[in-house]
């Protein structure tokens, strides 16, 4: 088995969100998130950090085949563009998340998130790896 097979996927705060791991492969992650009335903000509609959150979990989910056992990775830069409003009535936020580019050291992904077919948010996203010696 794989070294990234081997780990679980989330973090604690990713499994209290309830985001949900879906397909994977070295070029591409998904996820999903059942939205919950907590995650609204003060005019009903889901929280821009609920969402940004859902995004780069999908992120770090689709570079996981990049990653031996001991090595780790963590994001150092995003930028999440706000499309439409996410809703509780509309259904779970469903992620995707594309590698434009992986080297050693760093990893450039664009992420998309859409609820019931529409986009609701997008954005770049940067990671850097920490490689086991």
């Amino acid at each position: 088995m794989p070294a990234h097979e081997k780990r679980d996927f989330g973090s604690p705060a990713h499994r209290w969100i309830g985001i949900e791991p879906g397909g994977r492969s070295s070029a591409h992650g998904e996820a999903r998130l059942a939205v919950r009335p907590e995650f609204l903000q003060e005019e009903g509609v889901v929280h821009g950090g609920i969402v940004a959150a859902l995004l780069d979990a999908t992120c770090v989910y689709a570079l996981y085949p990049e990653l031996g056992a001991r090595d780790s990775l963590t994001s150092i830069e995003f930028k999440v563009n706000f499309l439409a409003p996410g809703l509780v009535d509309r259904g779970p936020i469903e992620a995707r998340a594309d590698v434009l580019k992986s080297g050693r050291t760093i990893a450039l992904l664009k992420a998309v998130a859409t609820q019931a077919g529409k986009p609701v948010a997008e954005g770049l996203f940067t990671y850097v790896f920490k490689r086991a010696e």
